[in-house]
């Protein structure tokens, strides 16, 4: 044990064993008394991981080291600060960058982040720039680039906090629109936005209701076929194949992937 945190039940473990348990196999109970736990947080138990580093040091002439103190992760206070600024201030990109990382960090840090809010912002980021755009808005060179670029992290961390289902579902019963702004995003000349564009539709359409499918506008058809000809990345063309099956059945959207070139964009895919 080198990082010992205490949950709420008052049982304490290696912060990265119970990390695994919570966050990696989505427990919400205590292994060891199987009680339900109110509150995620862990606390660090200052007095055993003493206790074990002079142990260590106790030991050393057997060959045992002593560990360094670990590094305390992020808490919900600072991800709460962090995402005040993305809100506040027009320069969100150093904001953005600094919750990316935090993000790609662990499992716990995903569920931290969204658990404080961020699927909202994220979501608001990148449909103000999709607004913003069309709009043809008076920003300077250096402003547009700062505001397309945190349009692109924002995607990014949007997928990558790997929402579920129930997580899908309330985003889009909240923001109805932001299909269209996933669709504006697949126009991007950057590829690895494209992708996280096309894989969040194809996660998004998943759970939205045959009643919304068929009003689906031609010019997400037209977007998805321009992906697969392009060939961005494989799991962006395995995305958007998915999403045109997934698609066809209802209403009008045969007609409307048709119209998009569907049909010559597979005869190609298959010739290659």
């Amino acid at each position: 044990m080198r990082d010992p945190v205490t949950l709420s039940t008052g049982i304490t473990f290696d912060r990265d064993n119970i990390e695994r348990w919570i966050f990696s196999r989505k427990h919400n109970t205590c292994p060891v008394t199987k009680q339900t736990l109110p509150e995620l947080d862990l606390t660090p138990n200052h007095t055993l991981r003493r206790l074990i580093q002079a142990w260590c040091t106790a030991n050393s002439a057997k060959g045992v080291e002593r560990f360094p103190t670990p590094r305390q992760p992020v808490n919900k206070a600072q991800i709460s600060k962090l995402l005040d600024v993305i809100i506040s201030t027009q320069d969100q990109l150093p904001s953005l960058l600094k919750l990316k990382s935090i993000v790609l960090e662990s499992e716990r840090n995903k569920k931290y982040v969204q658990a404080s809010g961020a699927v909202d912002i994220l979501v608001s980021v990148i449909k103000n720039y999709i607004i913003e755009e069309e709009s043809g808005s008076d920003h300077n060179e250096e402003e547009s680039e700062s505001s397309s670029n945190a349009s692109d992290e924002a995607l990014c961390i949007l997928y990558s906090l790997q929402l579920s289902e129930q997580d899908l579902v309330d985003l889009i019963s909240k923001n109805g629109e932001f299909v269209e702004s996933l669709t504006a995003m697949l126009r991007r000349s950057n590829y690895q936005s494209r992708a996280y564009a096309a894989l969040l539709l194809r996660s998004i359409l998943a759970v939205i209701p045959p009643v919304r499918l068929v009003a689906l506008k031609e010019e997400l058809f037209e977007e998805m076929v321009k992906v697969i000809k392009d060939k961005i990345s494989y799991q962006a063309l395995k995305a958007s194949l998915r999403t045109l099956a997934w698609l066809c059945p209802w209403g009008r959207n045969r007609i409307k992937a048709v119209e998009a070139g569907a049909v010559n964009m597979l005869i190609e895919l298959l010739l290659d």
